[in-house]
């Protein structure tokens, strides 16, 4: 199983600090929501967010949304092999469900991160024979990389930071030894930053067994996702010849 980690995600609500700034305010009244209801998002919100530490770190749902589309449309998750996690800048893991159908629209889907940041989880409706609904999106507060990678209990941790050794992923796996069938029996996690500029913060030498860089320069977040997941099922061998 792979388990993709997208740590230090700029994705929040609008922090208690902003919320009255005619910004946040003007927006929350065309969304219908209040203030504290509504995601941060750096392209309604820019000039509040100057107020706020690391503003240039924070407000991109669109890094998450485009993401999160395109880790649960792949022929990895589609075929049972992969678990995605989001990781928070205020260190909270949401938790996606393989089968959860997020919205293709970015507003649709910053209204469902509204929703599950104040309800803690969204489940589907429950069936008609009294069982729960099935939970499609789980927040949990006060959760570290370190602390997610002791809940997945990975055989092998993977970390991409930029200015790393390069090499595909898929070269990465084939040096360390992991064929189709080691890695069908094993848990590999692989650490994914979600956030537009800098470096991580989580000091990653002490988690990550490998720290690695696919290209020489810096990508989008989800053309990273994309190379990694492509790798992934390569070297399960599920792309038929």
């Amino acid at each position: 199983m792979f388990h993709l980690i997208l740590a230090e995600s700029a994705l929040e609500l609008v922090p208690g600090e902003i919320r009255g700034h005619p910004a946040v305010r003007n927006n929350a009244n065309r969304s219908s929501r209040k203030p504290k209801a509504e995601v941060l998002d750096g392209t309604f919100h820019h000039s509040a967010m100057r107020r706020l530490p690391d503003g240039d770190r924070r407000g991109r749902p669109d890094m998450v949304h485009l993401t999160l589309l395109v880790a649960q449309g792949s022929i990895l998750n589609r075929e049972g092999h992969l678990r995605t996690y989001v990781h928070t800048q205020n260190d909270e893991l949401i938790e996606v469900d393989p089968s959860t159908r997020l919205p293709r629209n970015l507003e649709r889907f910053k209204g469902v991160i509204s929703q599950l940041f104040l309800k803690g989880e969204l489940k589907t409706t429950p069936n008609e024979d009294g069982k729960e609904g099935l939970e499609l999106l789980k927040l949990t507060r006060e959760m570290t990389v370190e602390k997610i990678l002791k809940k997945i209990g990975p055989d092998r941790v993977y970390a991409l930071e930029d200015g790393k050794d390069v090499n595909s992923f898929a070269g990465v796996l084939r040096e360390d030894g992991l064929g189709p069938k080691e890695l069908a029996s094993s848990n590999i996690a692989i650490i994914v930053g979600g956030f537009p500029h800098g470096d991580f913060k989580t000091d990653l030498s002490k988690m990550a067994d490998r720290t690695f860089s696919i290209y020489g320069d810096t990508l989008e977040v989800w053309t990273v996702i994309s190379n990694i997941l492509t790798d992934c099922e390569r070297s399960l061998k599920l792309h038929k010849a």
